[in-house]
């Protein structure tokens, strides 16, 4: 008696046709993951820098500075925070990152989140607490109703939340 090993050309193609249809179910799911994936990333980044500024204020004992920043190179860009932003610790106080300012960090954002501040920078000062009003910092992805938010206090004190995305 023959006894025949493999898989004929039918098993094969409804095996293929099958796995298709999981990974087109699965499809809208995984890019539903990688969205709130980007959006939590850029939060804990933008937590960590605001963390990191108020640290290195009241352990250099100056004024620090977290400022939005189009190009990693210079503040600008208003109170979109989406390109990416700078830590700089401020030697000068003309509110102004420029070549008397020592540089501490840059993040900038290649990611479709969308992020907005009711603030174009944040300032602490050398005993932690932050210059100017409460500061709220929106993380948003269009097309998603959901969002996130840092949020600081006049304190310092950072918090972050969730929000609704208009």
């Amino acid at each position: 008696m023959r006894t025949t090993q493999g898989f004929t050309l039918i098993e094969c193609l409804i095996a293929l046709a099958v796995l298709a249809i999981l990974l087109a179910a699965a499809s809208p799911s995984m890019r539903e993951m990688k969205t709130r994936n980007e959006l939590q990333s850029m939060q804990h980044a933008l937590l960590s820098s605001a963390q990191a500024a108020r640290g290195f204020a009241v352990a250099r004992r100056e004024q620090v500075t977290l400022c939005a920043s189009a190009n990693g190179l210079s503040c600008g860009g208003g109170a979109n925070w989406s390109h990416g932003w700078l830590l700089y610790a401020e030697r000068n106080r003309n509110s102004r990152f420029d070549g008397s300012d020592e540089l501490l960090q840059v993040q900038q954002n290649a990611s479709p989140v969308e992020i907005s501040a009711s603030r174009v920078n944040l300032n602490y000062r050398a005993d932690g607490s932050a210059s100017g009003s409460n500061l709220t910092i929106k993380l948003c992805v269009p097309g998603r109703s959901s969002g996130h938010a840092v949020v600081v206090a006049n304190s310092g004190r950072i918090r972050a939340e969730e929000m609704r995305c208009s």
